[in-house]
This record gives structure tokens, C-alpha cells and sequence, in this order.
């Protein structure tokens, strides 16, 4: 308040009472514009734009409003130059905020805007520099008002060619008229054309601030309806998919199975199903679509439909394989599938094996703790329909563990981009004979979690599947029938 100390009490009443309307609309303005921005910052989904461009129109033209108060000059105590610099080159940048505001509004303005949008930095930046070299704040201000002018005089004559008369249309209509009006005075009285009187030009601006806030709440009122549906759409599609999966593992004399299923998002391309000729027999695909969301998720319930015809020859997995290709050619608009088919035969006491471009089975012997990565790939399913598919053929020969996983595993990252890896993953195997399927299939998924960070605010970077098949010691009862063969 010293700034006061070398005016009269009756100047300074004098001075509040002509800035009064202009410091507390400016006040308005900044204050409506950081909510704005902060509205956006806080979203952390949905963001839109238009808030943001909102925001940051309000926040410009009330600084400026402010920064030409005199009761605000004479409270900071500064000299005029430190205010009417910027508020210069403000006036030269406010158009910016407001033509990225429009070109979200109406895209079918964008090729126009985006030319406007350069053109304005390319002015501004032009300008400021002027104001500095000539020493003179506003230099350009007569080609200012007179752009200014013509990009309102454009704004109005498009807006009303708009189609459509909703009410955030006609809202903008009138605020842009108002507006309009204010600032083709102001700018009038600053060519010196028509007298200057009282500065009205806020005024039309708070018009055209509430027309546009219109709009924002308009438009994201309407943002969140389609969210919310989105929501509920997505929650069906995985009620959906979640039902193709099976409800629970095989229950066979002789085999403990575990299955894990984390989609990365609400919907997964990531599947996995059994074939059960009998009760001796099983087999067991793992399958991973690329790509992510409800495209992967489509995809998925069509590998459902490519499995469960392949029962008749379920306990050869090269047949299988070959069959599921043929059904899925065609059909997956440039998106393939990796799958892995274990079939174990326990009456035989041996195991087949085959895949199409997928992670390798890990096989985990407890008599000697060691883990073999067993290989037999084909082309992916879904791009050639005449490929062929090989299996491998193995005999069982003690109560050992079989791994089947998607990709979504070893290709993990954790926060300084390490990835976890097959040697990782192999180790941890290595390690497990202690715990029972179950509790294996649970604390693999643990250390990934923890090494990843996934607990710690990290996504999940991929859809991610396992399958455990624990051999019991009731299946090896004797020695292999037959010899290996492949």
C-alpha cells in the first residue's frame, strides 16, 4: 500500500472506483482459467483440450486486464514499462488459445485453424520483437486491431454459416456478437476513429467467456455419456470373454493343473483352453493375439471357436494346429495369432508338442532340477492357410512340471527397462519344486509383480497368461510303452 502514499485519498477512492469492474473481472478471469487447468491437469482419463485452451484464454485476458489497472500498477509500485510490455505481447499471443479452442470445437475448421495458428506465431513473434527493438510497447498496434477485427468479423460469419442450432451453437453465436462488438469499439477508438469512452471490451469478453464455458461443459457432459457407455460396453466384452474361457481346469487322475489369466486392459487378446477326448487324455493351447483391447479381444473368442473344432484329432498337435489356421485365414484383418499345444497322454505315459510362433514349453524335471526349453515352431496362425505344423513327441518319465505362458511374461520391463527374460523365468522354475501348481503359478506372477513395479504404479505392459501342468507320481507307474519318437 506505500505505492498509495504519494496519491490523495480522493485519487485513490477515484482510481478504485474506474478500475473497480476491470480488477475484479480480471480477478474472474485468471482465477476461472487456473480452475480450468487445474480440471484438466487432474483428469486422468478423458482429457480434453478444449479445457485446457479454455483455461489459458481466460488466464491471458484477465492478466492483461490486470496488468492495465492502474490501481494494480500503483499497488505494486512499478514502473509502467514493466506491465505494458507484457501485456503487449499478450495481446499479440491471445488469439492463439482461442483459435486452438475452436479448431477442437468444429473440426471440420481444422485445415483453416492450423494455417491461422501459424500464422498468428509467426505475428506474434514478429511483433514482440518490434515492441523491443523500436522501445515501444504495442508497436504493431494498429495492424493488431486491424487482424483482430477481420478474425472477428470471419469468426462471426462462420459461426453462422455452422450447421446446426443447438444451443451451445446459438450460445457462441450471440457471445461472438457481443464480443465482437466490444472489441470493434475498442479497437476503433485505438485507430483513433470513433471516441474513446468506457472500455466495454471486458464486459463482452466475460459474454463470450460464458458462451464458450457453455460449450466446454457441453461438450464434456457429452464426453463422459460416451465414456461411461464405453464403460459399460467394455465391462459386457469382458463378461463375454471371461465366459469363453474355461470355468474351471481338467480334473485328471495324475495331472494337477494351474491357469493364470491377467488382461492387461478389460479385454485381452490372451487365451488359453483344454481338449478332453477322455479321461486319460488332455490337451492344452495357449494362444496370444496380437495387438491389444477389443480387437484382440474378437480375435480370441474366434481362436475359441478354431479349438473346439479340433477334438476329433485333439492328440496331434501338428493336426490341431493346421486346423486352426485354416479356420482363422481369412478372418483376422492383418492380425495373426502365436499358440502352443501340449497333449498328454497319460494311459501312454508320454507327451506331444508343437506351436505356431510361440514362447517355448518349459519342461521342469524335480528328479534333477533342471529345465529343458522345449522348441517345435511353426508359422503364426491366421496369414498363410496351407502352412504346415510339426509336433515332438516325448515320453514321461518322472513327476515333473510343464510351463505354457504368453509373451506378456518374459518380455516384461521393469522401471529402468530391464527385461525379465527367459534365463529369469527359468531360474525361478528351477526353484519351485517345493510348491504345488497352485502356489507356483500364484508366486511367479508375485516376483513379476515386485520386479516389475506393477504394485508399485506401473500398468501392466501386455496381456499375460500361464498354464502349470504338475505330473504326479501316480503317473509313472512303469517305464514308457514303445520308443521316442518325433
Amino acid at each position: 500500500m506505500l505505492a498509495f502514499a504519494a496519491f490523495s485519498e480522493e485519487q485513490v477512492r477515484a482510481a478504485l472506483r474506474q478500475d473497480s469492474l476491470a480488477v475484479t473481472l480480471g480477478v474472474l478471469f485468471v482465477a476461472l482459467g487456473f480452475g480450468a487447468a487445474a480440471i484438466f491437469q487432474l483428469r486422468t482419463r478423458g482429457r480434453d483440450p478444449i479445457v485446457l485452451w479454455f483455461g489459458l484464454f481466460s488466464v491471458l485476458f484477465g492478466s492483461r486486464l490486470l496488468m492495465l489497472s492502474g490501481t494494480v500498477r500503483f499497488a505494486a509500485g512499478l514502473p509502467d514499462h514493466y506491465w505494458f510490455y507484457p501485456a503487449a505481447s499478450i495481446s499479440y499471443t491471445i488469439p492463439l488459445p482461442a483459435l486452438l479452442f475452436l479448431r477442437e470445437l468444429f473440426p471440420n475448421w481444422r485445415p483453416v485453424l492450423v494455417w491461422l495458428v501459424r500464422f498468428q506465431l509467426a505475428f506474434a513473434g514478429v511483433a514482440i520483437a518490434s515492441d523491443q527493438l523500436i522501445g515501444r510497447p504495442e508497436s504493431l498496434r494498429t495492424l493488431n486491431s486491424v487482424l483482430v477485427l477481420a478474425a472477428f468479423l470471419a469468426l462471426i460469419a462462420a459461426l453462422f454459416r455452422q450447421s446446426g442450432s443447438d444451443s451451445s451453437v446459438r450460445a457462441l453465436r450471440f457471445g461472438a456478437l457481443t464480443f465482437s462488438f466490444t472489441v470493434v469499439l475498442r479497437n476503433l477508438a485505438g485507430l483513433n476513429i470513433v471516441p474513446a469512452r468506457l472500455d466495454l471490451e471486458p464486459v463482452g469478453f466475460a459474454v463470450f467467456l460464458a458462451a464458450l464455458g457453455r460449450a466446454v461443459v457441453a461438450r464434456t457432459l457429452e464426453r463422459e455419456e460416451r465414456l461411461m457407455a464405453l464403460d459399460r460396453e467394455l465391462k459386457l466384452a469382458r463378461q463375454i470373454q471371461e465366459s469363453i474361457l474355461p470355468r474351471d481346469v481338467p480334473r485328471l487322475q495324475g495331472l494337477t493343473i494351474a491357469a493364470r489369466y491377467l488382461p492387461m486392459s478389460a479385454v485381452a487378446g490372451d487365451f488359453y483352453d483344454f481338449l478332453r477326448p477322455d479321461e486319460r487324455r488332455l490337451g492344452i493351447l495357449i494362444a496370444d493375439v496380437s495387438g491389444h483391447g477389443v480387437p484382440a479381444a474378437l480375435i480370441a473368442s474366434m481362436v475359441k471357436v478354431a479349438i473346439s473344432a479340433q477334438l476329433p484329432h485333439a492328440n496331434d498337435p501338428a493336426k490341431v494346429l493346421a486346423g486352426m489356421n485354416q479356420t482363422l485365414c481369412g478372418k483376422l484383418q492383418g492380425q495373426f495369432v502365436t499358440a502352443a499345444y501340449l497333449f498328454i497322454d497319460i494311459e501312454e505315459r508320454r507327451i506331444r508338442y508343437g506351436a505356431a510362433g510361440h514362447p517355448p514349453l518349459l519342461w521342469f524335471r524335480k528328479g534333477d532340477r533342471t529345465v529343458e526349453s522345449v522348441v517345435e515352431n511353426g508359422l503364426v496362425l491366421g496369414l498363410i492357410a496351407m502352412a504346415q505344423y510339426t509336433s515332438v513327441e516325448r515320453p514321461i518319465t518322472g513327476a515333473d512340471r510343464f510351463l505354457l505362458y504368453t509373451d506378456g511374461l518374459v518380455e516384461a520391463t521393469s522401471g529402468s527397462e530391464e527385461v525379465f527374460g527367459d534365463e529369469r523365468l527359468q531360474k525361478i522354475l528351477a526353484a519351485s519344486d517345493k510348491a504345488n501348481a497352485d502356489q507356483f503359478a500364484t508366486s511367479l506372477l508375485g516376483d513379476l509383480e515386485r520386479w516389475a513395479g506393477y504394485g508399485a504404479g506401473r500398468g501392466q505392459e501386455d496381456d499375460l497368461t500361464v498354464v502349470v501342468v504338475d505330473l504326479n507320481d501316480s503317473v509313472i507307474a512303469s517305464q514308457p510303452r514303445g520308443d521316442v519318437s518325433r
